[in-house]
């Protein structure tokens, strides 16, 4: 079996680029980092409250959050929304390449940065098809990974598909969704102590403040983190 020795290793030659490549570098990883980087929200620290739990009808909210008046502050993300799509499983008819006429399946571990390891046909009845504009978002797990999709592809069932009536609120949604306060509203809703998760329900009553829309940034690329990274370090 083939090895190294751990002198060799230690003395193994490691190519630096020139000074001046590395400063350029520098601006463009600090912007990378600057979109991928998510400030969170800290954690609840421990309250008391009296609530007459017979006048709600989700009292899991109460034990959530010291402020469930968030969730009155707001218009419901489902006015915003034209369609939300049902995500069907593609396990059955899915291949692990690329192959002509397949679109790339996307899951929780796509909208979170990763590579597409799934592709299927969408000619498939079974399939939910993503078209540019739709708004995504995780539906397990405690981020929501929100993105505006930009080229067609099939949906997971672990993401909402939503078709906005508005195109042009995406960006400002998904900014909203993956910000702190968008995070901290997440909380509320998120059912399950192994792998929380939202309801279609949740998602059509999601508190977005009306500020959340005076957001005027561009729409992220919706390239993987480690796609972005191969792009910006292996040029030549």
């Amino acid at each position: 079996m083939a090895s190294v020795k751990m002198p060799d290793l230690l003395e193994m030659g490691v190519p630096l680029p020139p000074l001046v490549e590395v400063q350029r570098l520098d601006g463009v990883l600090a912007s990378i980092e600057a979109k991928t980087h998510r400030e969170e929200e800290p954690s609840e620290s421990t309250w008391w409250v009296t609530a007459d739990l017979r006048l709600r009808d989700d009292w899991g909210i109460m034990l959530a959050t010291p402020r469930p008046e968030l969730l009155e502050d707001g218009e419901p993300l489902g006015s915003f929304v034209r369609e939300m799509k049902p995500s069907r499983s593609t396990r059955s008819f899915e291949v692990p390449t690329e192959l002509p006429g397949t679109l790339p399946v996307v899951d929780v571990s796509v909208l979170g940065g990763r590579p597409t390891r799934r592709w299927a046909a969408p000619q498939s009845t079974a399939v939910t098809l993503i078209t540019p504009g739709d708004l995504l978002i995780s539906r397990v797990g405690e981020y929501s990974y929100a993105t505006v999709a930009q080229r067609p592809a099939v949906a997971d069932p672990g993401i909402f598909v939503l078709r906005l009536r508005d195109q042009s609120q995406g960006p400002a949604l998904a900014h909203f969704l993956n910000g702190r306060e968008g995070q901290t509203r997440r909380r509320m809703f998120l059912r399950g102590m192994t792998v929380p998760s939202l309801r279609r329900a949740d998602i059509a009553r999601f508190p977005i403040p009306a500020e959340a829309l005076e957001f005027e940034g561009d729409v992220d690329p919706d390239v993987g983190l480690a796609d972005q990274l191969e792009q910006v370090l292996w040029t030549a």
